[in-house]
């Protein structure tokens, strides 16, 4: 399956500059997607991301490209199919977490992040939660408020446990998540810039 193959090699190679894919490989991939969901947001933000690279940086953002895709693909199937039940799992954030928890915190580290990497990395795991609050925003659009609100109430009873048994500084996450979860309650767009 094109799709498959496409996210593997990209998932497997990110620390690469170069990904092991032919032309013919994207040429599948492209018509895949745009058989199978492809949306003209989603096209411009793969533009977007690509000309922010330029310069050398913000590759890191790709992981929020995946997420896009990911839903792209997901409404589709769920529009046709119009399943009583579906989950949806995206690891971008938990990856942003894992990989620049340094930068968000960087007294909480004996090994600092160097300071030209700041300026870039500083507000990567802001950016991962700002990213996947659009797309909660966007399941909600999609699914409607009564098929979003049980996930998102068992999500917050296994997050507040999670949170309990965390002994290192969870509260950032658990701050954003509760801003996040507070906005959508209240019907708005949800940020956790505040």
């Amino acid at each position: 399956m094109p799709y498959h193959r496409f996210v593997q090699a990209h998932v497997q190679e990110y620390t690469n500059d170069r990904v092991p894919l032919s032309r013919a490989d994207y040429v599948k991939f492209l018509r895949f997607m745009l058989g199978h969901g492809l949306s003209a947001s989603t096209a411009g933000a793969i533009a977007k991301q690509l000309l922010s690279e330029r310069n050398g940086r913000y590759r890191w953002r790709r992981a929020a490209i995946m997420d896009r895709l990911q839903f792209d693909l997901f409404r589709a199937a769920y529009r046709r199919l119009r399943p009583h039940f579906s989950t949806f799992f995206l690891n971008s954030t938990a990856h942003l977490q894992h990989m620049y928890w340094r930068n968000l915190e960087p007294e909480a580290f004996t090994l600092k992040p160097r300071a030209d990497e700041q300026g870039e990395l500083a507000s990567a795991i802001l950016f991962g939660y700002q990213t996947m609050d659009r797309l909660v925003a966007e399941f909600r659009r999609l699914v409607g408020e009564d098929g979003t609100k049980l996930e998102h109430e068992v999500f917050e009873v296994c997050f507040e446990k999670w949170m309990h048994t965390e002994a290192w500084g969870g509260i950032y996450f658990k701050t954003a998540f509760t801003r996040s979860w507070a906005i959508a309650r209240q019907r708005r767009t949800p940020t956790c810039q505040n």
